[in-house]
């Protein structure tokens, strides 16, 4: 009957207008059924019932109705009290500490405004035995207390009644360092450990170790904010301190399957310092790029790129001259990795080079679009030549729509940068003799599907990439295009005219010109 009557409570905030859940009055004695409620929920001390479905959806209703305890913040400390108890993360059932752990960090994020500083000690003391790394990985699974995945919803916590509590930048500091020291204790012991290990089970655990000790790291990260910034909070010593010691663990480590699970784990982390860390992070850039594609694993490279992605559109000039050190050997390892023969029927082989291609193109994007083409210039001839030979094959050869849009995109942003007077030797004829036939073959090819959505992104962009040669070349082009390269197209005098009318034209209307011109074309 309680745990009925618990539900019940629950589904009236599904039944009612969104306002009655969300906008509590102060004013107990005018205030609403459902507040009246709630009152008498938390007063009942229902959560110390011995059934657990009652104490689980005791718990659910704190959260569904968490508005209430911005008004009334008097019942946060009740509230949270039990989740601290026997009942709440440390109830026998491991279902319920499992479920605790989320609604908990849930909870925290709804009230972290509410706690003043002495319930962030309090808190910390009582999770304590939850944040050990030892204990998910010391005992079988059935003895576990809580799961990897709820131990990352209490680092979060952990991070949030930080960040969020009401102390000062110095001291918030020193919390942060007491609940990280821990783990790069652990992260420095276990890499020793697993260094000399010959036993590959035993090293598989080491490193779920690490993985899990880098990963709750970065957790804690998420409770900063553009208000509330890790240089506000005085805390970035402690996590570049951190960084410096998994990029030390990555380091040592060689066991080529334990190499890339800490792989993964650091580079999550440093997506996490990209987003928290300003100018602090670039002399960590070459070292923790060494350590991440350390091995040459192609696969390596593919999830590597997605973070120097990331590194370049927030950084841009500042990392152009480590990307110049870098840029051929890793363009080269990824040529050779898309040049390895592969079964035709591997689908899986098949997708995996695909994906490369794509994040091959996605970084040349991003070097391009973020007007850091100094890096491509600086290259030898030879791997320029590569460079553009492979965006050509790429924009007209691959049926992948998402790769041929992005190679279009790099060529439109080259003709901009380079398609007047300052570009490289050698770039207008370039322009010429490969861009602009580019913008006629792949629109003409048997797989390019013009009534396909994609597709017609990639079509639109290829407007936008003669549109740009336009822009830069003007009447030049146009005599181009009249007196040398349509003709060789077979087509009539009168739509050679037509075509060059409408490139003068707006950028809407030459885009829905090339839709109706390679449909009539290719029919």
């Amino acid at each position: 009957d309680v745990e009925v009557s618990l539900y019940l409570m629950y589904i009236c905030g599904d039944a009612t207008p969104a306002a009655s859940i969300i906008n509590f009055s102060p004013d107990i004695e005018n205030s609403s059924p459902i507040q009246l409620m709630l009152l008498h929920m938390i007063n009942s001390e229902v959560h110390m019932h011995n059934n657990a479905g009652v104490v689980l959806q005791f718990f659910e209703n704190a959260l569904k109705y968490d508005k209430f305890f911005l008004v009334h913040s008097e019942n946060v400390v009740p509230v949270l009290s039990a989740f601290l108890k026997n009942n709440g993360l440390f109830h026998r059932s491991r279902k319920i500490r499992s479920r605790c752990a989320y609604l908990f960090s849930k909870f925290i994020k709804t009230v972290k405004g509410q706690l003043v500083s002495n319930l962030t000690t309090n808190i910390l003391q009582a999770i304590q035995p939850l944040l050990s790394l030892e204990a998910p990985f010391t005992h079988p699974e059935s003895e576990r207390l809580i799961t990897e995945d709820d131990q990352m919803y209490l680092y979060e916590v952990v991070g949030l009644i930080i960040v969020g509590g009401e102390s000062n930048s110095q001291k918030k500091s020193e919390y942060m360092r007491q609940v990280i020291s821990p783990l790069l204790e652990s992260v420095r012991m276990v890499t020793e450990l697993l260094h000399i290990e010959k036993q590959p089970q035993k090293r598989q655990n080491f490193a779920n170790i690490l993985m899990q000790a880098i990963s709750v790291t970065g957790r804690m990260s998420k409770a900063f904010s553009s208000q509330q910034s890790m240089k506000s909070c005085g805390c970035i010593p402690v996590f570049t301190d951190a960084m410096l010691v998994f990029l030390a663990s990555l380091e040592k480590i060689s066991w080529p399957e334990q190499l890339i699970i800490l792989q993964g784990a650091v580079r999550q982390y440093l997506h996490r310092m990209v987003m928290c860390l300003e100018e602090e992070l670039l002399p960590y850039i070459p070292v923790a790029s060494q350590g991440l594609l350390k091995g040459g694993d192609p696969k390596s490279i593919q999830e590597y790129i997605p973070l120097i992605n990331q590194v370049i559109h927030k950084y841009k000039k500042d990392v152009a001259p480590f990307l110049q050190q870098m840029f051929t050997p890793m363009v080269q390892t990824i040529f050779t990795a898309l040049a390895t023969p592969i079964e035709t029927n591997d689908q899986q082989a098949i997708r995996e080079k695909q994906l490369m291609q794509r994040q091959y193109f996605h970084f040349i994007a991003a070097i391009v679009t973020n007007n850091l083409t100094e890096v491509l210039s600086a290259q030898e001839p030879v791997v320029l030549h590569e460079v553009m030979r492979t965006v050509m094959q790429g924009a007209v050869e691959f049926p992948d729509p998402v790769a041929q849009k992005a190679c279009f995109s790099i060529l439109k942003k080259l003709v901009e940068l380079w398609g007047g007077q300052d570009g490289p030797e050698g770039f207008i004829d370039f322009m010429y003799n490969d861009i602009v036939p580019a913008c006629f073959m792949a629109p003409m090819k048997p797989s390019f599907d013009i009534t396909d959505a994609q597709t017609l992104l990639v079509l639109n962009e290829t407007a936008m990439c003669l549109l740009a040669v336009h822009e830069k070349r003007k009447e030049e082009f146009i005599s181009y295009l009249q007196n040398r390269y349509l003709p060789t197209l077979k087509l009539p005098a009168i739509t050679v005219q037509e075509y060059t009318q409408m490139l003068q034209s707006s950028a809407k209307s030459f885009k829905l010109y090339l839709k109706a011109f390679f449909t009539q074309a290719k029919s």
